[in-house]
């Protein structure tokens, strides 16, 4: 990253790290440089997961959202939105979310 930072991969990583660590204003530093810089749905993803920890549904169902315009079949992302759209009590949404990250893992063939 000091070489280069517009490694939007490398961002992410050091923000999981951070997270890790437990730093989250440093990660939340990272996954926003990571989403500056080259938007994915990995550094939505696991920006999403910080805030979801933080109680922040609405911010991480965001991110969520975000993610899945990026990568619309990742199941782990549809599960995380579910979670959160438990947290805000929107359970129709989030069973929704549950039968989608189901058809994505088991499609029919």
């Amino acid at each position: 990253i000091r070489r280069n930072g517009n490694l939007g991969t490398a961002h992410t990583a050091l923000g999981v790290i951070y997270r890790e660590r437990g730093d989250t204003a440093g990660a939340i530093a990272e996954f926003i440089a990571a989403i500056r810089t080259s938007p994915s749905a990995d550094a939505y993803y696991q920006r999403g997961q910080l805030y979801e920890a933080q109680g922040q549904h609405q911010k991480a169902i965001e991110d969520y959202d975000a993610a899945i315009h990026e990568t619309p079949d990742a199941p782990f992302v549809y599960r995380a939105r579910a979670t959160a759209r438990d947290g805000l009590g929107d359970h129709n949404s989030a069973e929704q979310d549950r039968i989608t990250a189901i058809r994505i893992d088991h499609p029919r063939h």
